[in-house]
């Protein structure tokens, strides 16, 4: 059976909820209507932004790092600068810079996510460190998906990405709405498309908040 592979939160997200939450990302990061979503204007201008934990503002900034092998982006809590900082590897900047790439997209939105949804435990923690996940996974006791960091942060890049009123705007018109118009829409991978088509397809009405 499929398991969880990060962490519980304190909070479990619904994805009509998670839909919310992106249509807000996106007015926030100031990418409504933009389609497909600019990923190297969003990482380079992270540090105009701040989320806030409890009652105190923390500043975000982006940085280029080697990191583990397997790893292509982390998003940690530099308590020296006190800041939330997202880090992607050389391999996936370049990917950004030079075409703004359908993986590199995603792997930054993911990050995102974790900035959006999860900074009280970035905090907390530092990292999110989905290495060490694997290990403490074994001596957790099982909770659902909608509890968990990687699920949340998948979601919420995928809302991000491909926002439910986009796709019902495209099925209205008559259109084929399928994976190969949202991959030529939105510009990402068939496998993204794929599993986002499923989701908007079983909970189309909660998504659109009908």
């Amino acid at each position: 059976m499929k398991r969880p592979s990060g962490f519980r939160t304190d909070v479990g997200l619904s994805y009509a909820r998670i839909e919310h939450i992106a249509g807000r990302v996106r007015k926030w990061l100031g990418i409504d209507g933009a389609y497909p979503v600019p990923g190297l204007k969003v990482f380079e201008g992270l540090y105009r932004y701040e989320v806030v934990v409890g009652d105190r503002r923390y500043k975000l900034d982006c940085g280029v790092a080697e990191l583990p092998s397997g790893c292509e982006a982390r998003t940690r809590y530099d308590r020296g600068a006190d800041r939330i900082v997202v880090e992607l590897t050389p391999d996936t900047y370049s990917d950004l810079e030079l075409a703004d790439g359908v993986r590199a997209r995603n792997t930054l939105f993911h990050e995102i996510g974790h900035v959006t949804l999860h900074p009280a435990l970035l905090v907390r923690m530092s990292e999110i460190p989905h290495a060490k996940a694997a290990l403490m996974r074994e001596s957790q006791e099982p909770y659902p998906f909608y509890y968990d960091t990687e699920w949340q942060a998948n979601a919420l890049a995928a809302a991000v990405l491909m926002p439910a009123r986009e796709l019902a705007k495209i099925d209205d018109s008559g259109s084929a709405l399928d994976t190969r118009t949202i991959r030529k829409r939105f510009r990402v991978s068939e496998l993204a498309a794929g599993i986002r088509l499923q989701n908007f397809e079983k909970r189309r009405c909660d998504l659109l908040g009908g």
